[in-house]
């Protein structure tokens, strides 16, 4: 998601999504996200192995009709919920747990996946593993940044990725950037690394030509 003002230039979600949230917009943003994103996903990635993951706030989830707006639109487009994951933040921690448990259990019973994005920055604690229904853990780049520089830093994410995998949860390594970085991952045994290594965020047109150009030798999320 990004914005192209004409005066201010080029907008960073991390400007203006905090701001949509606050106001309440973010619930017309999110849902144009989903409809734009399974669009695009029906239209050019429908029958390739790849997955679909959508950042979702916890203003949508617990002020919206979240469940019926993505059981209309995955309908709608003939996908699978089980090729889509729903990123949530920690913030939704601070949230009712039971209401947020029940939520998550709806989601899931349908299909649809929970990946909990910048693992480790908020509210979040590993009872989050054990106590609501998550299928991927996102670890963030802070974890990641001087794992090649920092046995410690190395030494607290094998702690982490070894917690999850008790659990059954699927590891994602954010911010890799270097390959001293992935090879270090990949000896930890984190599923997914995504990063600018492989590529900064494309728009649909240019993700269709990288795909095209690369043959994905391993699980690496652009």
């Amino acid at each position: 998601m990004r914005w192209h003002n004409r005066k201010l230039g080029l907008i960073a979600p991390d400007k203006f999504i905090p701001i949509a949230e606050e106001t309440g917009l973010i619930a017309n943003i999110g849902e144009f996200v989903i409809q734009q994103a399974l669009y695009d996903y029906a239209q050019h990635l429908k029958y390739t192995e790849i997955s679909l993951s959508i950042n979702v706030s916890a203003y949508q989830l617990m002020y919206t009709p979240l469940f019926d707006i993505l059981k209309h639109h995955v309908e709608h487009y003939q996908i699978s919920p089980s090729r889509m994951i729903l990123e949530v933040t920690e913030s939704i921690f601070i949230e009712d747990k039971g209401a947020v448990q029940g939520l998550f259990e709806k989601l899931m019973s349908y299909g649809f996946l929970i990946s909990l994005d910048d693992f480790g920055t908020g509210y979040s604690s590993l009872s989050q593993m054990r106590d609501y229904p998550i299928h991927e853990l996102k670890i963030d780049r802070s974890f990641i940044t001087h794992i090649h520089e920092k046995e410690q830093d190395a030494a607290l994410l094998h702690q982490i990725v070894s917690i999850a995998k008790c659990h059954d949860i699927v590891t994602v390594a954010e911010g890799i950037e270097v390959t001293a970085q992935h090879e270090i991952v990949r000896t930890l045994g984190i599923d997914i690394e995504q990063g600018y290594l492989y590529a900064k965020p494309l728009e649909i047109d240019a993700l269709k030509a990288y795909l095209a150009a690369n043959t994905l030798t391993q699980k690496a999320c652009c």
